[in-house]
């Protein structure tokens, strides 16, 4: 599993599946690892699919970020 940045929390993903490839993660806190939110991402390729779930996370993270019941966990 790998992490990424996304906005003010960060999110880790894994990858399964050969064509077309899968990548499954979770939004969470840059301190902790309590999942906040589940992001999925299917490409062509390993890249494209952490890029569509680094994107999926992107957006989840700028709606938790606007959301009052998130802000506990904003580093």
């Amino acid at each position: 599993m790998t992490t990424y940045s996304a906005i003010h929390f960060n999110v880790s993903i894994e990858t399964s599946g050969t064509d077309p490839f899968v990548a499954r993660g979770f939004v969470h806190p840059q301190k902790s690892m309590e999942p906040l939110r589940q992001v999925f991402g299917e490409g062509a390729t390993k890249a494209e699919a952490i890029a569509a779930a680094r994107q999926m996370a992107d957006l989840a993270a700028s709606e938790m970020w606007l959301d009052p019941r998130y802000k506990r966990h904003i580093d």
